[in-house]
């Protein structure tokens, strides 16, 4: 795994299970670094598409239930995210900040869940692979519980099979072994808060001066 070497740009990536708050935190990170840096940042996702074999089973693993090789999802992943770092985050780091709404670290966590991937594996194949670092990783921390009651309030006929009450419990658990498992420091943001205005004195307070330093 290769470190990129930046002045003016970084590479951040948010992280947490369905409903932790990661959009909102990721738009207020947009606002804070366009108004102080005179940059616009990336907001990426955490697939390219761009190699349509990889494509086909990222999509039809996750979404369509089809049985997949564990080592080809596991491979199909890792590729995508080296053509994402390759031809996207890291030809955009030259000039501005990157923002990525979850990146290796969901599938070390997802994968578990829903292929049955041990955590440590899917890690061997990202530490061995030639993604990019982040510069800061962002954890956000927030009861499963608080999560789901979010979850349905914002569309409670489009939950998907990965957000239930026990999922989530599991999918937390798995992010605190993750996260003792990579050796990427963590800036961890508890969001347990009714509103995102208490979520932005948050992100302010802990999150805006480490941009700040940077």
């Amino acid at each position: 795994m290769k470190n990129f070497d930046w002045s003016k740009s970084m590479f951040i990536e948010l992280e947490g299970i369905d409903g932790s708050g990661k959009t909102t935190v990721k738009q207020l990170i947009f606002h804070f670094l366009k108004e102080n840096c005179q940059q616009e940042p990336l907001c990426a996702l955490p697939q390219c598409w761009l190699n349509p074999d990889f494509t086909y089973v990222i999509v039809n693993a996750k979404y369509h239930w089809e049985i997949i090789e564990q080592e080809r999802i596991t491979t199909s992943y890792v590729q995508d995210k080296e053509l994402l770092c390759q031809e996207i985050i890291k030809p955009n780091l030259n000039y501005r900040s990157v923002i990525c709404d979850r990146y290796f670290i969901s599938d070390m966590v997802y994968h578990n869940l829903l292929f049955n991937v041990p955590i440590s594996k899917t890690w061997e194949a990202y530490y061995q692979s030639k993604i990019l670092k982040p510069d800061l990783y962002i954890y956000i921390d927030t009861n499963p519980e608080i999560a789901y009651q979010r979850i349905i309030s914002r569309n409670p006929d489009a939950v998907n099979p990965w957000e239930t009450k026990e999922k989530l419990k599991k999918l937390h658990e798995f992010y605190r072994i993750a996260n003792e498992m990579v050796d990427i420091p963590v800036t961890i943001l508890k969001n347990d808060v009714s509103s995102i205005d208490e979520l932005e004195n948050i992100v302010k307070a802990k999150i805006y001066p480490i941009l700040q330093v940077k």
